[in-house]
Protein backbone atom coordinates (compact mmCIF):
# COMPACT_ATOMS: atom_id res chain seq x y z
CA UNK A 1 0.00 0.00 0.00
CA UNK A 2 1.32 3.53 -0.81
CA UNK A 3 1.36 5.92 2.33
CA UNK A 4 -0.86 8.69 2.59
CA UNK A 5 -1.07 11.69 4.82
CA UNK A 6 -4.67 12.38 6.73
CA UNK A 7 -6.33 13.16 4.17
CA UNK A 8 -5.78 10.52 1.83
CA UNK A 9 -3.31 12.24 -0.39
CA UNK A 10 -0.08 10.25 -1.57
CA UNK A 11 3.43 11.81 -2.21
CA UNK A 12 2.47 12.17 -6.23
CA UNK A 13 -1.07 14.27 -5.13
CA UNK A 14 1.30 16.67 -3.50
CA UNK A 15 3.81 17.24 -5.82
CA UNK A 16 1.29 17.43 -8.88
CA UNK A 17 -0.68 20.36 -6.24
CA UNK A 18 2.56 22.43 -7.12
CA UNK A 19 4.80 21.56 -10.04
CA UNK A 20 6.68 24.97 -10.55
CA UNK A 21 10.19 23.94 -11.58
CA UNK A 22 11.70 21.18 -13.21
CA UNK A 23 13.31 19.60 -10.20
CA UNK A 24 9.64 19.09 -8.78
CA UNK A 25 8.69 17.84 -12.16
CA UNK A 26 11.16 15.04 -12.55
CA UNK A 27 10.54 14.22 -8.81
CA UNK A 28 6.91 13.71 -9.97
CA UNK A 29 7.55 11.46 -12.75
CA UNK A 30 9.65 9.43 -10.74
CA UNK A 31 7.01 9.21 -8.13
CA UNK A 32 4.72 7.96 -11.41
CA UNK A 33 7.44 5.63 -12.43
CA UNK A 34 8.19 4.06 -9.03
CA UNK A 35 4.96 3.92 -7.98
CA UNK A 36 2.04 3.34 -10.70
CA UNK A 37 -0.72 2.54 -8.35
CA UNK A 38 -0.19 6.29 -7.06
CA UNK A 39 -2.12 7.50 -10.07
CA UNK A 40 -5.18 5.77 -9.29
CA UNK A 41 -5.32 6.41 -5.99
CA UNK A 42 -7.98 9.02 -4.58
CA UNK A 43 -8.01 11.39 -1.87
CA UNK A 44 -10.80 12.12 0.72
CA UNK A 45 -12.60 14.38 -1.94
CA UNK A 46 -12.17 11.89 -5.09
CA UNK A 47 -9.50 13.65 -6.61
CA UNK A 48 -6.78 12.08 -8.16
CA UNK A 49 -3.31 13.38 -8.82
CA UNK A 50 -4.13 14.74 -12.19
CA UNK A 51 -7.31 16.19 -10.89
CA UNK A 52 -4.64 18.78 -8.73
CA UNK A 53 -2.04 18.74 -11.54
CA UNK A 54 -4.55 20.02 -13.95
CA UNK A 55 -6.42 22.24 -11.21
CA UNK A 56 -3.79 23.91 -9.79
CA UNK A 57 -0.90 25.02 -12.27
CA UNK A 58 -1.06 27.51 -14.84
CA UNK A 59 1.64 25.55 -16.76
CA UNK A 60 0.70 21.82 -17.51
CA UNK A 61 3.91 19.81 -18.14
CA UNK A 62 3.63 17.47 -21.11
CA UNK A 63 6.06 14.98 -19.63
CA UNK A 64 4.42 14.32 -16.06
CA UNK A 65 0.91 14.62 -17.94
CA UNK A 66 2.46 11.91 -20.51
CA UNK A 67 3.73 9.79 -17.24
CA UNK A 68 0.19 9.85 -15.67
CA UNK A 69 -1.57 9.04 -18.59
CA UNK A 70 0.93 5.71 -19.20
CA UNK A 71 0.28 4.67 -16.10
CA UNK A 72 -3.18 5.23 -15.44
CA UNK A 73 -4.69 5.19 -19.26
CA UNK A 74 -8.28 5.66 -17.87
CA UNK A 75 -6.90 8.99 -15.62
CA UNK A 76 -9.49 11.05 -17.72
CA UNK A 77 -12.48 9.74 -16.97
CA UNK A 78 -11.92 9.18 -12.90
CA UNK A 79 -14.58 11.33 -11.35
CA UNK A 80 -14.16 12.99 -8.04
CA UNK A 81 -16.84 13.57 -5.26
CA UNK A 82 -18.45 16.41 -7.40
CA UNK A 83 -18.82 13.91 -10.15
CA UNK A 84 -15.66 16.28 -12.24
CA UNK A 85 -13.18 14.47 -13.88
CA UNK A 86 -9.75 15.74 -15.32
CA UNK A 87 -10.71 16.16 -18.89
CA UNK A 88 -14.07 18.34 -17.28
CA UNK A 89 -11.00 20.44 -15.83
CA UNK A 90 -9.40 20.70 -19.20
CA UNK A 91 -12.61 21.62 -20.64
CA UNK A 92 -13.15 24.71 -18.34
CA UNK A 93 -9.52 25.69 -18.86
CA UNK A 94 -10.01 25.86 -22.04
CA UNK A 95 -12.85 28.08 -21.86
CA UNK A 96 -11.35 30.57 -19.29
CA UNK A 97 -8.93 30.91 -22.12
CA UNK A 98 -11.35 31.92 -24.37
CA UNK A 99 -10.73 29.00 -26.65
CA UNK A 100 -14.28 27.76 -27.03
CA UNK A 101 -13.80 26.08 -30.37
CA UNK A 102 -10.46 23.74 -29.73
CA UNK A 103 -10.36 20.81 -31.78
CA UNK A 104 -8.22 19.11 -29.54
CA UNK A 105 -10.46 19.17 -26.82
CA UNK A 106 -13.45 18.10 -28.96
CA UNK A 107 -10.88 15.31 -30.03
CA UNK A 108 -10.39 13.99 -26.72
CA UNK A 109 -14.36 14.22 -26.19
CA UNK A 110 -14.72 12.04 -29.14
CA UNK A 111 -11.95 9.50 -29.65
CA UNK A 112 -11.53 8.97 -25.64
CA UNK A 113 -9.34 5.85 -26.75
CA UNK A 114 -5.79 8.59 -28.49
CA UNK A 115 -6.61 10.14 -24.90
CA UNK A 116 -2.71 10.02 -24.53
CA UNK A 117 -1.54 11.26 -28.02
CA UNK A 118 -4.12 14.31 -28.05
CA UNK A 119 -3.27 15.48 -24.07
CA UNK A 120 0.19 16.03 -25.44
CA UNK A 121 -0.89 18.17 -28.68
CA UNK A 122 -3.23 20.31 -26.32
CA UNK A 123 -0.65 20.50 -23.44
CA UNK A 124 2.00 22.37 -26.03
CA UNK A 125 -0.61 24.24 -27.36
CA UNK A 126 -1.87 25.99 -24.04
CA UNK A 127 1.80 26.34 -23.86
CA UNK A 128 2.36 28.04 -26.73
CA UNK A 129 -0.87 30.80 -26.18
CA UNK A 130 0.18 31.66 -22.78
Amino acid sequence: PITTNMFQRNPLHLACMDIRSPVRCHAACMLVQHTPMSCVQQDFLGKTPLHFLLERNPMVPKQLMHAILEADPKAWQRHDRTGKTPLDILKERNNNNNNNNNPIIDSLLNQKEEEHVLVEESSTQQQQQQ
